[in-house]
């Protein structure tokens, strides 16, 4: 499988988990909203309460089916970042991969996937230095919107704090006033959680940026030293949460702008065994 196929692939795959995520998401956070509204409302309570605990065990379970779809996305990604460097696929995987998708699989080998532009900046032959630098670009990318859904993480969690609120005054007895806010509590632990790990792969992805960056000014650098960085930085990327398709989107012309006076760089040559 070419390599274009292999990034199409492994895009639809991403595609198809940060939109199980995103449901799961947004209906998580819709049930911040269900829980007060049960007080305010002439309806019977526990329909309310027990609609916002099936919202938030229903969004857990397309985040964590997310999760299942992601992993082998996340292989099929180093597989075709390691191409860069001259490595031959991963052809058990890749068949793995898509005997598992088949009707995706299917849909990315007919159609030509529609990009306003290539997938790296950084094209050439196959080499270490090629994929350091696709890294090294892949992880100002990372950093940023990482950082940029982190900020947006502030506004569920804001609502959630808030419902904790409203459950707290509206509520006329112990119980549906215990029930309203737990749920509304743990919600919002796992807003701060999920925020915390966006910080957390913005700060990393910098740090992998800063130093894929310093190997490629370096003339001394080894590929031992590259392909330890690379497999940091897939490492750091692939344990963390998704980021969205629409942050992307949003923020893509402004970074695409703010990218452009980093993407030339004194390329060193890589030798073949490490530095004394």
């Amino acid at each position: 499988m070419e390599e274009a196929e292999l990034r199409r692939l492994h895009q639809a795959l991403f595609d198809t988990a940060k939109l199980r995520w995103g449901i799961g998401m947004t209906i998580g956070v819709l049930a911040i909203i269900v829980a007060p509204a049960a007080f305010l409302f002439d309806y019977p309570r526990w329909i309310g309460l027990t609609t916002a605990t099936t919202m938030s065990a229903i969004g857990f379970g397309l985040r964590w089916w997310s999760e299942y779809v992601r992993a082998d996305a996340d292989k099929l990604l180093t597989t075709t970042d390691l191409i860069s460097a001259g490595f031959p696929p991963d052809n058990i995987l890749v068949a793995s991969v898509r005997a598992k998708y088949v009707r995706i699989a299917r849909k990315t080998s007919q159609e030509e996937r529609r990009e306003g532009g290539p997938y790296n900046e950084a094209t050439g032959d196959p080499s270490i230095e090629l994929l350091v630098i696709r890294m090294r670009e892949s992880a100002w990318w990372t950093a940023q919107l990482a950082a940029k859904a982190r900020t947006l993480i502030c506004i569920p969690g804001c609502l959630a704090a808030l419902a904790i609120l409203v459950s707290y005054v509206a509520a006329d007895s112990i119980s549906l006033r215990t029930y309203a806010m737990s749920i509304c509590v743990v919600i919002l632990l796992d807003m701060l959680y999920l925020g915390s790990r966006y910080g957390r792969l913005s700060k990393g992805s910098e740090m992998s940026f800063s130093r894929l960056s310093m190997l490629l000014n370096d003339a001394g650098a080894s590929e031992h030293e590259a392909l330890v960085e690379a497999v940091q930085y897939h490492s750091k990327r692939d344990s963390s949460p998704l980021v969205p398709t629409w942050v992307w989107c949003l923020w893509r012309s402004s970074l695409n702008c703010a990218w452009m006076p980093l993407s030339t760089v004194h390329k060193g040559h890589f030798g073949k065994s490490s530095k004394p």
